[in-house]
């Protein structure tokens, strides 16, 4: 989706900033600094770039509106013709001083809805601080390893967007997954393009990297578990737009003994589905199958089924459903292929991973919280946190 970002202060910088890194393309515009708005689109992503009021307006599925009410008229004469246009705006319509209300008759909504005729004005995000917008953000991650850190103890290490092509070749990825590699090229080399394949791809996964730290070690253990956070990049056979091109991974990485990996892997896929069961009223699990295969891998997505290989959890979203978090069983092809554990002709460690799209997960959570509430969502992830603790302790 392209969106128009009119007003690049705190909740147009933040806002705009969070759709850039879920994979959207977004427009910075209207600040009083020109290095801001350059600034704002350099941190939020290959995503974003910044440009005038009428750049941002123009071909915009959505606009967001977030200018002080004084400037309203000024950012819209600037955006140009915004009729058939959604607006969705965050704009208070308090005077100059911020002493009071723009007349009170009628609200902000309806307000400018006179002034940008023709368009569709949506309210919303106006009685959220933006500060709140990443802390909540950040607070579900802390609470996904808070869950798994008392009895995995999580071994936590670094993870990039960009992963060397050769990692992905050593485990036939170009053959299995043709549809979802995204490289890395530079714009321009001596003139012309590059020739053959990059070096470089976008992590589409950050369990790759788990296993390219582990590479080649000369060890064998019970059970480990190894987590990261990074940015993944696909580009998937779906048109379902909660698909995102880029989106925020929270994975956890079992390695050891083939029993073991399979039973606490399920022991802690079933502790997140508790956990997300205290903030969420209706969530279900089921086997599930890559979409990222292709259409042409349907011998390998029924062998997952069937081996129930991977499962979801899932939760309802509009008239469909939304997986937000899921189990994998990778028996013994990474630690094997990565060379991972002892030389010494014993049978190979199995892995298997937990993994969480944050995204998805924190705007399915928030959607169900009384008003759409950025804090009241973090002080539930606290209280789940401790229920779920004690559980854990009294067992």
């Amino acid at each position: 989706m392209r969106v128009g970002i009119l007003g690049s202060g705190l909740m147009g910088g933040k806002l705009g900033t969070i759709l850039a890194r879920a994979g959207h393309e977004v427009v910075f515009s209207y600040s009083r600094s020109e290095k801001k708005l350059t600034a704002l689109a350099r941190e939020a992503g290959a995503n974003a770039r910044a440009g005038t009021p009428s750049d941002a307006a123009r071909d915009a599925d959505a606009i967001l509106l977030g200018v002080h009410w004084s400037r309203m008229d000024d950012v819209l004469s600037q955006a140009g013709d915004l009729s058939g246009m959604v607006i969705v705006t965050c704009s208070l319509p308090m005077n100059d001083g911020n002493t009071g209300l723009v007349g009170l008759t009628s609200s902000g909504a309806e307000e400018l809805a006179k002034k940008a005729r023709g368009a569709q004005v949506v309210c919303a995000f106006n009685t959220v601080p933006s500060e709140v917008l990443f802390d909540v953000f950040e607070a579900l991650d802390s609470a996904l390893i808070a869950l798994f850190q008392a009895e995995y103890r999580p071994t936590a290490h670094s993870c990039t967007t960009l992963l060397e092509r050769e990692v992905l070749e050593s485990i036939g990825f170009f053959d299995k997954l043709p549809s979802i590699p995204l490289h890395a090229v530079p714009h321009e080399i001596a003139g012309g393009r590059p020739s053959g394949p990059s070096a470089w791809v976008l992590s589409p996964s950050t369990c790759y990297h788990t296993f390219g730290h582990l590479s080649g070690i000369d060890e064998r253990w019970d059970l480990r578990c190894f987590t990261a956070r990074g940015v993944c990049h696909r580009f998937e056979p779906s048109a379902e737009l909660t698909r995102l091109a880029s989106f925020t991974m929270r994975e956890f990485v079992l390695i050891g003994d083939p029993d073991l990996v399979v039973g606490r892997g399920e022991s802690m896929f079933e502790q997140a589905v508790a956990f997300l069961g205290k903030l969420h009223d209706d969530v279900s699990v089921k086997k599930a199958s890559d979409v990222f295969y292709g259409e042409r891998s349907e011998v390998t997505r029924r062998v997952q089924l069937a081996r129930g290989v991977k499962r979801e959890i899932l939760v309802p979203w509009a008239d469909d459903e939304l997986a937000v978090g899921s189990r994998n069983l990778h028996r013994d092809l990474f630690t094997t292929v990565f060379d991972i554990g002892p030389a010494d002709g014993g049978p190979a460690m199995h892995s298997a991973c937990v993994a969480f799209g944050i995204e998805r997960l924190l705007l399915a959570l928030l959607a169900r919280v009384e008003g759409h509430d950025p804090e009241r969502l973090r002080a539930l992830l606290s209280t789940a946190i401790a229920e779920i603790s004690r559980a854990v302790h009294a067992i």
